[in-house]
């Protein structure tokens, strides 16, 4: 069934090329342009410096870089 996103919600998507901040596996907050965007727009890949990351927006922390 569909919903109506709210304003935040929909401010909150990112899109291919766009470059954010996350939190890495070692605890440490890695920044990255994102290079996947899978349909459901939870879950990411995240290239930093070559190396590929699977990103979770809320879990991951996921926050667009300024």
């Amino acid at each position: 069934m569909s919903r109506q996103l709210s304003p935040l919600e929909f401010s909150e998507d990112f899109e291919l090329g766009d470059m954010v901040w996350f939190d890495g596996p070692y605890g440490d907050r890695l920044y990255g342009e994102v290079v996947r965007v899978y349909n459901a727009r939870d879950d990411y890949h995240v290239e930093v410096d070559g190396h590929r990351y699977s990103v979770h927006r809320s879990s991951d922390n996921m926050s667009r870089a300024k």
